[in-house]
């Protein structure tokens, strides 16, 4: 099991499903390139609509998908994101 208590096919299903979304959303324009290109820290709070204090607090308790980078920053990539906003919206309908 993989953190949060996902199986790998799990894990893989939902960025599949992350991943159609976003490019039905852009009408098929989204490149993978986009899709998988690293973001700071400005980058992702501002595309989630967030603070980059609260973006720092839900990487400091692990509930969002992050990648380290060096000794103290992150990175995130645009794809890990759409999927974990598409499990919390599941979460919150369901």
């Amino acid at each position: 099991m993989r953190p949060g208590g996902k199986s790998a096919a799990g894990a893989h299903a939902e960025l599949i499903r992350a991943l159609r979304s976003a490019i039905q959303e852009s009408g098929g324009q989204a490149g993978l390139d986009d899709l998988y290109r690293q973001m700071t820290i400005d980058e992702a709070a501002r595309f989630l609509g967030t603070t980059k204090g609260q973006l720092y607090n839900l990487t400091y308790r692990r509930e969002i998908p992050f990648i380290p980078w060096g000794k103290r920053g992150v990175r995130f990539r645009r794809i890990d994101l759409i999927a974990w906003q598409e499990a919390r919206l599941r979460r919150a309908a369901g």
